[in-house]
């Protein structure tokens, strides 16, 4: 059973998800120090959003750390600029 937070985080992804992405999709939430959400139902396909809600994240290092690994062969998850940048 979902609970209302968890309702309200889901709808929180899918709004920003068509606000920034234009992606209408089905979305389910990951476990995770943040707001972590499966997007999608084909695993080819399937995306994560991360909401950072951590006032003390550092967000550009972390997505740093993750361009390093993966430039250096590591998968990992590749950062999907918003239509904004």
């Amino acid at each position: 059973c979902l609970t209302e937070s968890t309702t309200q985080a889901i709808s929180l992804a899918k709004d920003l998800l068509r606000k920034h992405w234009s992606i209408e999709a089905p979305v389910e939430r990951l476990s995770g120090e943040n707001l972590n959400f499966l997007v999608g139902r084909n695993p080819s396909e399937n995306r994560v959003l991360k909401i950072t809600i951590d006032p003390e994240a550092d967000v550009p290092l972390e997505e740093q750390v993750l361009k390093r690994l993966l430039s250096e062969g590591i998968q990992v998850p590749k950062a999907i600029p918003s239509r904004e940048g």
